[in-house]
């Protein structure tokens, strides 16, 4: 009989060892080896899922090594929820082992303390031990042992004494060993982050990848020439497209490039991009941090930082339930860019390609728009969870409806309206914060100096394919039509 051991793993306890060796020592279970099912096995640094499969899979072969039966560890990947979970699981194993274990009720029983994993292999016949669960056919709610996410949670509560008392000597060991308590304190102090490691839970992931990827060639081509060769880190670099094209510049030839992203998603498109041979050079390296809430690389360590599409997001996403969420973007920002400039090198520059939001964003304007309801609709999404309001009045002139409001609102609405497949997402984030003017001051106060090729301009296809015969902007004083802002900055900062 084998013993399928399903779960996480990210922590063994005190309680699981002594209980394995309880079940293998009765000979009426006839239990011939164990078999770890590590769960979620491609997540890792999350609140969910804090340690990657490498570090999960060592703690289980020292703890498997100490039971008295052959002990397997098998790999399971998310797929999210599904009905036939269980069965999903034993092929999996089945598929992993090369057809070794094709586990059945005849040949097999299961060790879990999860309800609904339990309910799943229930309904396949399989026999189950319950481990940590004191009461199997009752409500399934008592407990006699702490659960390993409990443990997990009084350490990150700052029970520094939870692992020596609670967990097994291997996960001691190896926690130990890698100094992992700090890290997983770290990311289940991360506000910003959900649990499963993700800024939104709203991005459509496919079309927001299309997206970095149909224009990479322009966007590279905009910064190439303020890149300085050595050390280059891509701060948000989605999916390594920037990257990519960095390494297939001859300039850069020797150069080593450090991409970070905080998405688990993205993150793991990275690494597959890498295994898959698609960059020139072998000295890419992928890091999931947040860049937010500390530093992601050494103190003085780089030649040149690239962020593109990132300091807008920096600024829109704070803590749920924040009393101000622009005084918090702020924060956010303004720290993120000191910790920029203390990763640079003297003579380091950080090139960061955004969106920019126009002079004076609270000036009165009128805007004429094609698509009333499409404005409508903005007004009432907009910054909604974030407590912040779109506030319009509908005026007439010579026959013609209008909005009435601040120029920074109306371009937002200008420059966010066509984004459908990611609407959800994108109504949290804001894009006219501060204007060219008021991000070189703000580089300036850090230390930075602001070279004078920095600039901004209007991308002259959003024009063409989204403004033109859809949106105009009019001064209600003469009623004439505005020259439309700029929707992009290029910043080159130089550490002096």
């Amino acid at each position: 009989m084998h013993l399928l051991f399903p779960g996480r793993h990210h922590l063994l306890t005190r309680f699981q060892h002594d209980y394995l060796c309880e079940l293998i020592a009765d000979p009426r279970n006839g239990i011939e080896s164990v078999i770890f099912a590590v769960t979620s096995a491609n997540h890792s640094h999350t609140r969910r899922n804090p340690l990657p499969l490498h570090l999960r899979a060592m703690a289980l072969h020292e703890f498997g090594a100490t039971l008295p039966v052959p002990a397997l560890v098998y790999d399971i990947d998310d797929v999210g929820v599904l009905d036939d979970w269980a069965n999903y699981l034993l092929r999996r194993i089945a598929s992993r082992s090369g057809g070794r274990f094709q586990l059945s009720p005849e040949n097999a029983a299961v060790l879990c303390s999860t309800p609904s994993v339990i309910a799943s292999f229930e309904e396949c016949g399989f026999k189950i031990f319950p481990a940590e669960l004191s009461d199997l056919e009752g409500a399934r709610q008592s407990y006699r042992a702490p659960l390993p996410r409990e443990i997990v949670a009084r350490l990150v509560a700052g029970d520094d004494g939870v692992l020596e008392r609670e967990a097994h000597p291997a996960t001691a060991r190896l926690w130990g060993r890698y100094d992992l308590v700090p890290v997983v304190r770290m990311l289940f102090d991360d506000q910003l982050i959900g649990d499963d490691g993700d800024l939104t839970e709203t991005r459509d992931y496919n079309a927001y990848v299309r997206q970095m990827d149909e224009n990479i060639q322009m966007k590279y081509d905009e910064t190439a020439a303020y890149l300085r060769p050595g050390r280059i880190g891509d701060i948000g670099c989605a999916v390594g497209s920037w990257i990519r094209q960095a390494a297939l510049d001859q300039r850069l030839s020797e150069s080593e490039f450090y991409g970070v992203e905080v998405s688990r998603k993205l993150y793991t498109i990275c690494e597959q991009r890498k295994g898959n041979g698609e960059f020139a050079t072998p000295f890419v390296f992928f890091s999931r941090k947040n860049a937010v809430t500390g530093t992601v690389f050494e103190a003085g360590s780089m030649h040149t930082i690239h962020t593109s599409s990132l300091t807008h997001e920096i600024y829109s996403y704070v803590p749920e339930g924040c009393v101000d969420a622009h005084a918090t973007g702020l924060q956010q920002l303004r720290e993120f860019i000191r910790r920029r400039y203390e990763e640079l090198l003297p003579g380091g520059v950080w090139v960061n390609r955004d969106v920019v939001g126009p002079e004076h964003p609270e000036r009165l304007v009128w805007l004429a728009c094609s698509d009333r309801e499409r404005f409508l609709k903005f007004a009432a999404d907009y910054r909604r969870r974030e407590g912040e309001m779109v506030e319009f009045a509908e005026v007439e002139d010579g026959g013609r409806r209008m909005f009435q409001l601040g120029l920074g609102d109306a371009w937002e609405f200008a420059t966010k309206k066509d984004y459908l497949e990611n609407w959800e997402s994108e109504m949290h984030e804001r894009f006219c914060f501060w204007s060219q003017q008021d991000w070189e001051r703000e580089l300036e106060q850090v230390g930075f100096r602001v070279s004078p090729v920095s600039r901004c301009y209007l991308n002259p296809w959003i024009v063409e394919n989204r403004l033109e015969g859809q949106i105009e902007l009019i001064d209600p004083g003469s009623g004439t039509p505005l020259a439309f802002p700029p929707t992009t900055t290029i910043l080159v900062a130089e550490k002096i």
